[in-house]
This record gives structure tokens, C-alpha cells and sequence, in this order.
């Protein structure tokens, strides 16, 4: 191996262990201010509920994604060591990354709380002797706080996510140009940086003068299209009620929509259809395997089939729900939910050898939508994808051989 060669090697195991280390020292600073002022401040009965609610923000949130994340991050390299791999080229992080990048809202969520908590911080500080008297002692006597101040605890977030991008783009310097993790170092250090791009965007259009700025991404095209994603996401997620560490993005992008009359469309092509541009979202549900059924939410109505058993996918995690979210762009800029999302659970989903620019997705419950993206190609791939999730929900499936009523004919050409 060549000096250069073993340099690099050396540099990227430091970069993956610094990232490690650090990811650990940040659930610390977590864990103290849960354990060191949240605890003591809700016994003492020194803030309200509503008080500690916008002081701490979503503070559990992130101590849950941090605990799971270090897991991941601690059990790959252990295992990597195990089977002798020292410079853990085995590792990685990129893909790691991508796999938790639903903690990237939970920032999100935090970064865009904080000038409001600082602020009722510092009012309720000085109207209150005894919430005074508590921070200070802590500050001056708690060794467990190192002689920082809760104010300094609350900016480990907002450090923390500023920092990711340097740390993925180290080791993806360090990596071999043929490493398997590069793609995904590049992508996960893209999500990160559009997430910021996206948390500055919202700052100024909420009007909250928080005392820390972001840099600028907009130059990067690609990045201006995450953004988006971004926003049409918590359209989505405000949609359609899940969980959000429940929730996974399959697909997104753009297609054209078209509603038949009736079936007859297939033998006049698709050109004799009219089409409307829409945003499309491709959104599942996930599952621990063993946790029983989510209750039933005002997405989930009383009338019509409701979901079958969960798909299993490997992981302890199996798919629960699937829909099918249309967005279209309004002149303010904003986005707006077309129509109420397709539920995979109540759907049939084929094409038809005469029409392959175009797939149909029938609602058993309602009716047609004909889609097709830029090029057979892209409309191929989001065929394959609805088809695959919509496939195994939908507990009439077994009982109609997966058919949307017990008259249509089984010999009938679509697939």
C-alpha cells in the first residue's frame, strides 16, 4: 500500500470514530438537560407544563433518535472490529445516516423553537427568584454541567446539525473514489444541507430573529429540489396524521394525472387524455413486527376495507400502510394537497401493453387516476414502486384474488 493510500485510511478511521465520539458527547448534553433542569424543574413544580413544553422543545424527540442512531453507529464499528477490520473500511456512515435521516425534522422542529424558548427563558428568569436561584447553583455547584449554563445545553442541537455536513464530508476526502459508502456520504451530507437551507427559509418567513444564521445552499440546483421535498414532505405529514419516526419516503417527483370517465380510454391512447401536472409522493407506514395495529385515526374512516396484516421487510420492521399524496403548486409559491391521498390498502395497480407511457391506479372505493412521468423509463419505475407497496395491502385482496370486484375477468390482459 502506497503512503498516500495508508494516510487516507488513517484519516477516514479517525473521521468515522470523531463522528462516533462526538454523536455520543451530544446525547450527554441531551441527557443532562432532561435528567439535570427538565426533571428537577417539573418535580419542583418550578415551570408549568405549557412553560416546559416551549423551554425544551422537543428535546425527548431528539434523545430517542440520538439513542437509536448511536446504536447503529456503535454496533457497526464494534462489528467491523470483530471481524478484524482495523481501519473499518467496512463501515458506513453515509448509509447509516440515510437510514435515521427522519431525524432531520426533529432538528428542524427544535432550530425553529428556539428563539422563542430562549426568550420565555429569559422572562420567566427574571420573574421567578427561585427558578433563578436553581440555575445558578446548578451552574456554579452540578460538576455534571461543567460550569455551563442551561442556555448552553440548549444550543447543543442546533451545533449539532451545523456540524453533520463537515463530518460526512471528511470521510467521504478520506474515502477511496470506489468505496461503496461514497454515494452515500454525498447524499447524506445533500439531505443536511438542504434541511438547513430549508430551516433558514422558514425562519424568515415566520419572523423569528434567531441569533444564528446557516449558509446559503441556493446555488446548488440539486439542493433547491431537496428544499422542495421538504416542504412538500410536511404537507404530506400533516396529510395524512403519521408518526413521523413511523414514516418512510419511497419515491417523490413529478407526474401527470388524468381521470378517465370510464375504461374506455385504453383503446383511444393516452393522448386522448387530459393531464394536470402534480407533485406525487409515495409515503409508507412502518411497524415494529409484534406491536399490535395503530389505532384507528381520521385517516382511516369506519366504512370500507381496512388494513390487512403488516408486510413484513426485514429489520424487526414491517409496512402497515401505504398512500399515494398529489400535491399541486399554488401562485403564492406554497403547496396544497390535490385531493385526499391514495390509499395502496383499497387499490389496483396495472398497466396495459398497449399504453406502457401510462399506469392506472383504480380505487375500489372510488375510482380511476392515470399517471405517467417524463419518459417510459421514470414512468416504469414509479409503476413498479406503487405496484410493489400496494400488492400485499388490503385484506379483500385474499378474498378477491386481488382483484377490485369478483365480476372482472381474470384472463384480462393488464398485469
Amino acid at each position: 500500500m502506497c503512503e498516500r493510500c495508508s494516510k487516507l485510511r488513517t484519516e477516514r478511521k479517525e473521521a468515522i470514530l470523531e463522528f462516533l465520539s462526538t454523536e455520543m458527547s451530544y446525547g450527554e448534553d441531551l441527557r443532562i438537560i432532561r435528567e439535570e433542569f427538565y426533571c428537577p424543574m417539573q418535580s419542583a413544580a418550578l415551570l408549568t407544563a405549557e412553560q416546559l413544553a416551549v423551554v425544551f422543545a422537543n428535546v425527548q424527540e431528539l434523545i430517542d433518535v440520538n439513542e437509536r442512531f448511536t446504536d447503529q453507529l456503535q454496533d457497526s464499528i464494534d462489528q467491523a472490529f470483530d471481524q478484524g477490520d482495523e481501519d473499518l473500511l467496512s463501515v458506513c456512515i453515509g448509509e447509516i445516516f440515510l437510514e435515521f435521516v427522519n431525524m432531520l425534522p426533529a432538528f428542524q422542529t427544535y432550530c425553529l423553537q428556539q428563539t422563542t424558548s430562549v426568550n420565555l427563558l429569559n422572562s420567566l428568569e427574571k420573574e421567578k427568584e427561585l427558578l433563578r436561584i436553581f440555575l445558578d447553583v446548578s451552574q456554579n455547584d452540578n460538576t455534571a454541567l461543567r460550569r455551563m449554563n442551561l442556555r448552553s445545553f440548549l444550543m447543543a442541537p442546533l451545533q449539532r446539525v451545523t456540524k453533520y455536513p463537515l463530518l460526512l464530508s471528511r470521510i467521504s476526502k478520506a474515502s477511496a473514489e470506489c468505496h461503496p459508502d461514497g454515494g452515500h456520504l454525498r447524499e447524506a451530507k445533500l439531505r443536511v444541507e438542504s434541511h438547513l437551507e430549508h430551516i433558514n427559509m422558514k425562519t424568515k418567513q415566520e419572523g423569528a430573529g434567531v441569533a444564528w444564521s446557516l449558509r446559503s445552499f441556493r446555488r446548488d440546483s440539486r439542493k433547491n429540489r431537496e428544499v422542495i421535498n421538504i416542504e412538500m414532505r410536511e404537507v404530506s405529514m400533516k396529510t395524512v396524521g403519521w408518526p413521523r419516526e413511523r414514516t418512510r419516503f419511497v419515491m417523490e417527483g413529478p407526474l401527470q394525472l388524468s381521470q378517465p370517465a370510464d375504461g374506455q380510454w385504453v383503446k383511444k391512447g393516452s393522448k386522448a387524455l387530459k393531464f394536470q401536472n402534480v407533485q406525487s409522493l409515495l409515503m409508507v407506514r412502518m411497524q415494529r413486527v409484534g406491536e399490535g395495529p395503530p389505532s384507528q385515526g381520521p385517516e382511516e374512516p369506519d366504512a370500507g376495507p381496512r388494513i390487512g396484516d403488516p408486510w413484513q421487510v426485514g429489520g424487526g420492521e414491517c409496512i402497515r400502510d401505504g398512500v399515494l399524496v398529489l400535491i399541486k403548486d399554488k401562485s403564492s409559491g406554497k403547496f396544497a394537497v390535490l385531493r385526499e391521498p391514495i390509499r395502496l390498502g383499497n387499490c389496483v395497480v396495472s398497466t396495459d401493453p398497449e399504453c406502457e407511457d401510462t399506469f392506472e391506479v383504480l380505487d375500489i372505493r372510488r375510482e380511476s387516476f392515470v399517471f405517467r412521468a417524463s419518459d417510459k423509463s421514470r414512468t416504469q419505475q414509479w409503476f413498479r414502486q406503487i405496484k410493489r407497496y400496494a400488492r400485499d395491502l388490503g385484506p379483500w385482496r385474499k378474498r378477491r384474488n386481488a382483484l377490485p370486484n369478483i365480476m372482472i375477468n381474470t384472463n384480462q390482459i393488464r398485469s
